[in-house]
């Protein structure tokens, strides 16, 4: 009965740590990611940033290595106050522009694309220029 009980005990934790949220240690190591596509070379390059603050260039000129701490708080407050969720998921231009660049911004599972061009909702403007001011 003992062995019983302690074995059912051991499959109700095993079922219990399985559903825990992910701690911090599993999160990705990316907090966003920003790729620029098209152009009259048809480029494709980016960077991420993580959550340490560093920031890694997949092609794309960068400034900086690493964020400052408050520069890495003044982005996270950019992206939290975005709310991603409820952005669109495309942002086009009114005039297409012939060879325009076309950008993504990921965060949190979301991938937003824009338009060279397109007007932005203020809140994703400034991430879109926090993001680009990280570039030459």
């Amino acid at each position: 009965m003992v062995v019983r009980v302690v074995a059912l005990s051991l499959v109700a934790l095993s079922a219990a740590l399985a559903v825990q949220p992910a701690s911090r240690a599993q999160q990705s190591p990316v907090l966003v990611s920003y790729q620029q596509t098209g152009g009259f070379a048809a480029i494709e390059r980016g960077l991420t940033v993580r959550r340490s603050g560093a920031v890694v260039s997949d092609g794309l000129a960068v400034k900086v290595k690493s964020l400052s701490p408050l520069r890495l708080r003044a982005l996270r407050s950019a992206l939290t106050a975005a709310a991603f969720p409820s952005l669109q998921d495309r942002y086009e231009s009114d005039e297409p522009i012939a060879d325009g660049f076309v950008y993504r911004i990921g965060y949190a599972g979301r991938t937003v694309q824009i338009e060279q061009g397109a007007t932005l909702p203020a809140r994703l403007d400034r991430v879109f220029k926090f993001l680009r001011s990280l570039t030459h």
